[in-house]
């Protein structure tokens, strides 16, 4: 899943950070693997490869296809608010292009080609991008922490209804307090205001994030908007989850047991909140297959349907960034108009 990118201008503090969270997530990336490497055996996992039937990886492109382009016009929605009109087809090359960057290079430089693109190539308020991507990977948390609540609670798993139990709870809390945050800008506006009169950095610094949070979200219009946004993003999450369904139903996973391979992406979208390699290499991977196994599902088998998935998800927008950026257009079109 993508996370909020940086949307502060560089210094030298900054700058120390990214360069950490990059080797924490190099660190973390190559530990997860080498873990991952070590718990399975390769060889059954190469078998498995061997036995993919190709028809589902056709149909999961295609879902992941649509999903992109609802992805693209559900930014296009965020960008134009209640008061503008923006032209869809100028801005879906771009946008496709930025998660591809984030999927190759270090630092979330798609976050910044983006805010680049959408600002000085196609002539967007530089305020209002920035706050399309806040809300946009707001609703995206929300959203999957919605769906992998619905997962756990649809599942029978392998574990002790003990520790089920509290993940469900855990999971609801987050939903409903996601759901909640969504639908109360003016409640967070009021607690950014009080965080940011703090004497302490950390506070007022969370008060400020708060408020440009709350900013976005006002920014969305009225509550039906926000109630069809996010009914949106569950099209757009369901739909990428049917290139998990596929993967597993490719490599001879029972298609009566969809659910387990929902659960599993679920749960690994989540992982991606974790600092890695680029394209989420390592934290996708182990979070999955881990996942995988607490609903009984053998341990090479998860780790041949999570690497697949895993490929399927990022060679297509890996090379759709390489190929845009070299026949890309010097000059971008002005999209952004008042409403009539």
């Amino acid at each position: 899943m993508e996370a909020t990118g940086d949307t502060k201008s560089a210094s030298p503090a900054s700058g120390r950070w990214r360069w950490l969270k990059a080797a924490i997530g190099v660190l973390f990336g190559a530990i997860a693997l080498i873990v991952l490497w070590q718990s399975v055996d390769y060889r059954d996992v190469a078998a498995h490869f061997g036995k993919a039937a190709v028809a589902p990886l056709i149909v999961g492109l295609i879902a992941y296809a649509l999903d992109f382009l609802l992805r693209a016009y559900r930014f296009k929605i965020l960008l134009e608010g209640t008061r503008h009109e923006i032209r869809f087809l100028p801005t879906v090359a771009p946008f496709v292009a930025s998660f591809g960057i984030n999927d190759i290079l270090p630092f979330r430089l798609g976050d910044g080609f983006r805010v680049f693109w959408f600002h000085d190539r196609l002539n967007l308020p530089l305020g209002r991008v920035l706050g399309a991507m806040l809300l946009e990977r707001l609703l995206d948390l929300v959203t999957i922490v919605l769906l992998a609540c619905l997962a756990l609670i649809a599942i029978d798993v392998v574990v002790s209804d003990q520790v089920l139990e509290r993940l469900r709870w855990v999971m609801i809390a987050c939903s409903v307090g996601g759901v909640l945050v969504l639908f109360s800008p003016l409640a967070l506006h009021r607690l950014a205001g009080r965080l940011q009169q703090s004497p302490r950095r950390a506070i007022a610094l969370t008060g400020k994030g708060i408020a440009s949070m709350s900013d976005a979200i006002k920014e969305a219009g009225t509550l039906g908007r926000m109630s069809r946004l996010i009914a949106f993003s569950l099209l757009i999450w369901l739909l990428e989850s049917v290139a998990a369904l596929a993967v597993w139903v490719s490599l001879g996973g029972p298609l009566g047991e969809w659910l387990k391979p929902f659960f599993a992406f679920t749960i690994a979208m989540l992982g991606t909140l974790v600092p890695a390699l680029p394209g989420h290499f390592g934290s996708f991977d182990y979070f999955g297959v881990l996942s995988f196994q607490a609903v009984g599902v053998e341990a090479d088998f998860a780790a041949a349907v999570i690497l697949l998935l895993h490929l399927l998800l990022w060679l297509p927008t890996a090379l759709f960034a390489v190929a845009w950026l070299i026949l890309a257009p010097k000059t971008g079109k002005r999209v952004f108009r008042t409403a009539s």
